[in-house]
C-alpha cells in the first residue's frame, strides 16, 4: 500500500527525486480511484429492499363504463396553408435524411432539416442572391426550395388524410 500511495503522488518527495514519472503517478491515482469505486459502488446504488406493507391496502375502484368506452387518443389535423406546408417540408427533409440510403441517420436528418428550413423559408435563396459567386445559381436554389414546399404540401395532405381516417375509426 505504501508503494501505491507513492505512485499516486501523495508522497511528493519520492516523486520529486525522479523515481516516478507523471504516467506512473497518474496510473497510481487511477488505481486508487478504481479501488474506491469498487468499495463505494454498492453503497451508491439502491438494491432490492424489503418493504413491509400493512395488510390493509386501499383498493382502487374499477372504472365503470356506460355503453361504449371512449378513447382519449386522437390525431390533430392541420390547415393546409402555405406556412404549414413549409413546416411540413422541414419534417419531410428530416425524414428523407433519416432514410437516405448512403449517409442516412439521425445527424444527417438534422442536417437536411436545417437545410430544408433555409430552403423553405427563403433564407438560403436570399443569401444566394446577395452573394456574387452564388447569384447565378439563385434560381435553381429557389426551384429546389419550391419543390421542398410542394413535397411538404403533399406530406401534410397525406398526414391529414391518415389522421381523419384514424379519428373516424376511433
Amino acid at each position: 500500500w505504501l508503494k501505491l500511495f507513492r505512485l499516486s503522488g501523495f508522497f511528493v518527495s519520492d516523486a520529486g527525486r525522479g523515481r516516478f514519472d507523471s504516467s506512473d503517478i497518474m496510473a497510481g491515482r487511477m488505481l486508487i480511484l478504481a479501488a474506491a469505486a469498487m468499495v463505494l459502488c454498492p453503497l451508491a446504488f439502491v438494491g432490492p429492499q424489503v418493504v413491509t406493507r400493512s395488510s390493509r391496502m386501499p383498493q382502487l375502484a374499477e372504472p365503470k363504463f356506460s355503453g361504449t368506452p371512449s378513447t382519449s387518443f386522437s390525431l390533430t389535423t392541420f390547415d393546409e396553408s402555405e406556412e404549414n406546408s413549409k413546416s411540413a417540408s422541414v419534417v419531410f427533409y428530416f425524414v428523407f435524411g433519416l432514410l437516405f440510403p448512403l449517409l442516412g441517420g439521425f445527424n444527417f436528418g438534422i442536417l437536411l432539416a436545417a437545410l430544408g428550413y433555409g430552403l423553405s423559408y427563403g433564407s438560403i435563396v436570399n443569401f444566394a442572391k446577395k452573394n456574387e459567386t452564388l447569384k447565378e445559381y439563385s434560381s435553381s436554389i429557389e426551384d429546389v426550395g419550391l419543390a421542398g414546399v410542394k413535397a411538404g404540401e403533399y406530406a401534410l395532405k397525406a398526414y391529414n388524410f391518415v389522421a381523419a381516417k384514424v379519428n373516424a375509426a376511433l
